[in-house]
């Protein structure tokens, strides 16, 4: 039976029975080749074809790789025989390894048991199979990955096998592995350095000089660097005849000791006591990079023996991501009953952000889709908070919030002005130097009102300060040692801890006999000094053992942290080589480990490890990243899909980026992140300028799906009217690729997105056809659903052209399809719309009918915000009858579901309402009760509006309880912030009259007429906007405010 022999170390080389096989083109050879190396498993043609061929289309690509494999088959086939090392079968191919002998599978194998058992024979057989760079001549990612695996392997082998010959005092036989060691990697400073003390040790003092020189010459050609201040110690030493001594390695703590900040620890103990007491507070921590701001709040947790959630914020997280992990840290320790407590709508929307707790509730389902789905998830979130605060005080501690995206800092607002009442104590801490420009953290401390949250600068270390650090960090050390770190880091913790280690590393600092800490700097070069704390860094990591290097810079590429098993899976390394080289880079300060996941002890390390790699080596390890994390989490794609976008995009990988970007934005539409989702879909959809033609094609429902993301995205963030024409334009986009993909659906839904810009623009008619050919469009389709929602916009539109008969008549037609269709939620919907075109018109006895059928779906639904919403509405019905008790009632149970919901925003309108109803009743007391509750929520974000009519209506109680001149105050303040609006208010005329009414009582009847006229306009204005005669008559005659304008203005003008 034929033996096949397979060299990849080196040039690939292929036998037969002794017999050399020459490839018929390079891409059977990369082919080949590819197949060897993942030999585990079959892969598919499509993949095959997609890898080698990547600019063909599919018919093509699919056609080369058949040719291929034909020429693959032909070519391992004997006469007598044919091939059994290829399979084909099931669409597949796969290399069967069965009677092959593979020079790297050798390799891997004697050096495994080289390291083990620290067996020189082994690891020098390994080597001798290395006959040179692995997988020469090919240049694909793949080939690039296994080769640069493969020579770190020999490396590793070439190292190990000197470490052992050193250790037996075998000089000579230790030198050939560093010599070699270094025709690889020319500028390997230990290699350089081991090769000094090797030649100085056995006699040849020239050659360790040269061999120094030599470096010095390949740093400054290379990498315009002078050596590590201990290789030139070394030099020194050698060059004035001394044997070297090897610097010892010093273990170093990661965390930097703490001192002082006596006055910062007095201030965050007095805001601790005072949350314990029941009175949230909130503080922001600012100052400059290492200046110990993390330090102190780790310090001051453990000194009150506090709880503390953690959370940290980072570049291109995915929405909200400091918040959870820090509720996650929460759930850790809260029992099933205590989470049981929270209302169910509040569990179910948890779940949807934090998938553990379907472990814990495994019958939880999603809530109904609802338009203040966000003020649910915010309550949600603030209620688990108070309940892990129920039974002890707890500190919400997120770090770095410089790179906090806008949903965590809009979610913090709200936070915020809910600790009033709570034992949470939140501290968040952030860079200055990054928030000196315009950045989302600065932008948003504007905004935050000064009584919100406290703000603490965090100055560096003072000199006696810093001595107090140098006493820990180096006990007995001379005084001149803290005037030099001193004058050099300016009290920077983070800079004396690596100015240190640095120092310890090169043998600047040294112990004497009696223990005291010196510095030596007559063996150091001035130009050694550091300049910064990132050239620190740089030098310092130039320390890192090259076996440990790949696992460091892969943590790097990785971003916040990474876990084992990614390292693993990226770098195809046992576990237990990981451990030891992950236990190198821990002793050096440079790794921490928490619960699994690796990170760098400072994120300045991170940034500085990455800025040092090179464009492709970075590009390459996104890409490995992005294939590992696909391969290790296959059911959870979705929930790393910003991760996986981000490390597509960076890799070049361009198609898998934008198809993760947009599962990234829907992700973070549904975590109603919108203003993240919008700034991804418009970075997403930058990047098709960088497909081929063939790409470009592929994704063409990609691009339809992103640009229907950002048209919905867009509203929610910006006001459309003046990108009118930029949305008109991505529209017109939407409809072009809509027809060319026959996507009829998407087609009905850009349709309507064009009708809603037209009606922006005041073209009323093109909006109205435009509806019409998507109504046209959706009877085509076999899914009554996409006719029910042409109906629910054509009813939204007409109702806004002020054609009500119209409106109500699509409305009601879509509900009449929601309704066979089974979608209570819907279905409810479209009656509750009904229900409040009624409202508007003074048709409360048919409106009343609308609502309660609305109310039986929203209930069927498990809709809370829907019920609440029309139980809200039936009160306003129910007071334009003057029938208060009904009024009350409904308002009551609004509230009450509201408050299940936690919408704020809903809570603040059915407390004005309330008030209104008091108002009208005469009880002026319990009105204000009602009003003022509401002015304390004006501070809160998306209660503004509610400003005017709360101020307008605090004006009506005064003057009821005949307080004129406070009446007149709070209604002068409701004009000036309504003049303000201009126009944005809606039913304007209540307002204009209440200041009207107040004005008469003062006697100041000229100005009292200028505002019942602006009553009266607005009235008119309005009714103007409504078509047909029947509805504005309606208006006119049946809404209790209107009718009261429309006589006092009648008799104005009957005196006059």
């Amino acid at each position: 039976m034929a033996c096949l022999e397979i060299r990849l170390l080196g040039e690939i080389e292929v036998r037969r029975d002794g017999q050399l096989l020459v490839f018929p083109t390079q891409k059977v050879k990369e082919l080949f080749a590819y197949l060897v190396i993942h030999r585990d498993h079959a892969h598919p043609r499509t993949v095959l074809a997609n890898l080698l061929w990547p600019d063909a289309d599919e018919e093509h690509g699919r056609a080369n790789l058949r040719k291929a494999l034909s020429f693959l088959r032909k070519m391992l086939a004997s006469e007598s025989e044919e091939t059994r090392w290829l399979v084909l079968s099931g669409g597949a191919a796969r290399f069967n390894a069965a009677d092959c002998w593979l020079d790297s599978e050798e390799f891997e194998r004697l050096i495994t048991d080289g390291v083990k058992h620290k067996n020189t024979e082994s690891l020098e057989r390994a080597i001798a199979l290395y006959r040179g760079t692995p997988l020469v001549g090919i240049y694909e990612d793949w080939a690039i990955a296994e080769s640069e695996r493969l020579q770190s392997l020999y490396l590793d082998a070439l190292e190990q096998l000197a470490e052992i010959y050193q250790a037996q005092r075998k000089f000579q036989k230790a030198i050939p592995g560093w010599e070699k060691v270094i025709q690889i990697v020319p500028w390997h400073e230990r290699a350089h350095r081991e090769l000094i003390t090797l030649y100085a040790l056995g006699g040849d003092r020239t050659a360790a000089l040269r061999q120094y020189r030599e470096y010095c010459e390949i740093l400054q050609r290379e990498l315009h660097v002078p050596p590590l201040p201990e290789t030139q110690a070394l030099y020194e030493k050698i060059l004035r005849g001394a044997l070297p001594e090897p610097v010892r390695a010093v273990e170093f703590p990661p965390e930097v000791p703490f001192v002082g900040r006596e006055r910062e620890c007095d201030l965050l103990r007095n805001l601790w006591h005072r949350a314990c007491a029941g009175e949230g507070q909130a503080v922001l921590i600012g100052g400059e990079v290492g200046v110990g701001k993390t330090s102190l709040v780790e310090h001051f947790a453990n000194s009150v023996g506090a709880a503390c959630l953690r959370g940290a914020a980072y570049s291109d997280a995915p929405p909200y991501d400091p918040i959870l992990q820090a509720a996650r840290d929460g759930l850790k320790d809260i029992s099933h009953e205590m989470l049981a407590e929270l209302p169910l709508p509040w569990r179910s929307e948890l779940a949807q952000f934090m998938p553990e707790l379907h472990e814990r509730f495994p019958d939880l389902k999603p809530n109904p889709p609802s338009s203040q789905g966000k003020a649910r998830w915010f309550a949600a979130l603030t209620g688990l908070f108070e309940l892990f605060a129920r039974e002890c005080p707890v500190i919400l501690f997120l770090d770095d919030l410089h790179w906090a995206d806008g949903a965590t800092l809009e979610y913090l607002s709200y936070l915020i002005a809910h600790l009033k009442d709570q034992r949470i104590f939140l501290i968040g801490t952030y860079r200055t130097e990054e928030t000196l420009t315009d950045s989302p953290l600065s932008r948003w401390r504007e905004k935050l009102p000064r009584d919100f949250a406290h703000i603490l600068k965090l100055s560096p270390l003072s000199r006696e300060e810093t001595d107090l650090l140098l006493t820990q960090l180096l006990p007995s050390h001379e005084r001149e040692i803290g005037d030099v770190f001193y004058a050099k880091t300016k009290g920077n913790p983070l800079f004396v801890r690596e100015l240190v280690r640095s120092w310890m590393a090169s043998g600047t600092l040294q112990r004497d006999l009696h223990g005291h800490w010196k510095l030596t700097p007559e063996e150091i070069s001035a130009a050694q000094l550091p300049e910064s704390l990132r050239g620190l860094m740089k030098t310092s990591l130039r320390r890192v053992p090259r076996r440990a290097l790949c696992v460091l810079n892969l943590v790097a590429i990785a971003g916040r942290s990474c876990t084992l098993a990614l390292l693993s899976a990226v770098l195809h390394q046992s576990e237990e080589a990981l451990l030891d080289r992950l236990d190198n880079l821990r002793r050096l300060g440079l790794i921490v480990e928490h619960e699994g996941h690796y990170c760098f002890s400072h994120e300045l390390v991170r940034q500085v490890v990455y800025d040092e790699l090179s464009t492709d080596y970075k590009r390459l390890g996104h890409k490995k990243i992005a294939e590992a994390l696909e391969k290790l989490y296959p059911d959870r794609l979705d929930e790393f899909s910003r991760e996986l976008a981000e490390h597509c995009e960076r890799a070049q990988l361009w198609e898998k980026a934008l198809t993760y970007m947009l599962q990234a934005v829907r992700r973070a539409q549904r975590a109603y992140a919108y203003g993240e989702a919008l700034t991804l879909t418009e970075r997403a959809l930058k990047l098709f300028s960088k497909l081929q033609a063939q790409g470009a094609a592929r994704l063409r429902k990609t691009k339809l799906e992103l640009l229907d993301c950002y048209t919905d995205l867009f509203p929610t963030i910006y006001d459309i009217k003046p990108a009118l024409e930029k949305l008109q334009a991505v529209i017109a986009e939407m409809i072009s690729l809509g027809q060319e993909l026959k996507e009829t659906a998407q087609l009905c839904q850009a349709y309507q997105k064009r009708a809603y810009l037209e009606l922006s623009a005041g073209q009323r008619e093109a909006a109205k056809n435009t509806l019409r050919q998507a109504w046209e469009l959706s009877q085509t389709l076999p899914d009554p659903s996409v006719t029910a929602r042409v109906l629910d916009s054509s009813g939204d539109v007409y109702g806004q052209i002020g054609e009500y008969s119209q409106a109500v008549e699509y409305f009601r037609r879509a509900a009449e399809i929601w309704a066979a269709q089974g979608d209570a939620q819907r279905h409810a919907s479209a009656l509750k719309s009904i229900g409040t075109i009624q409202l508007l018109l003074g048709e409360y006895e048919q409106a009343q009918q609308s609502f309660k059928g609305a109310l039986a779906g929203f209930a069927a639904a498990s809709d809370l915000w829907g019920q609440a919403a029309v139980f809200n509405n039936l009160g306003i019905a129910m007071c334009e009858l003057r029938r208060w008790a009904q009024a009350q009632e409904y308002y009551e149970h609004a509230y009450q579901l509201m408050s299940a919901v936690g919408d704020r925003r809903g809570l603040g309108v059915i407390l004005l309402n309330l008030g209104t109803l008091q108002n009208e009743q005469g009880r002026f007391d319990e009105a204000l009760n009602y009003l003022d509750r509401v002015v304390s929520m004006l501070g809160e974000a998306g209660l503004k509006g509610l400003e005017v009519e709360t101020l307008s209506e605090k004006g009506r109680a005064h003057l009821g309880r005949g307080d004129l001149s406070v009446a007149l105050e709070c209604s002068t303040r409701a004009m000036q912030v309504l003049e303000a609006q201009h126009g944005m208010i809606t039913q304007a005329q209540r307002f204009y009259f209440t200041h009207y009414q107040i004005l008469q009582a003062h006697g100041r009847t000229a100005e009292a007429k200028i505002y019942l006229q602006k009553a009266y306009d607005e009235v008119c204005r309005v009714a103007s906007q409504i078509r047909d005669e029947a509805s504005r008559a309606s208006f006119l005659q049946n809404v209790p405010i209107n009718r009261q304008i429309l006589q006092a203005f009648a008799g104005h003008a009957e005196l006059s």
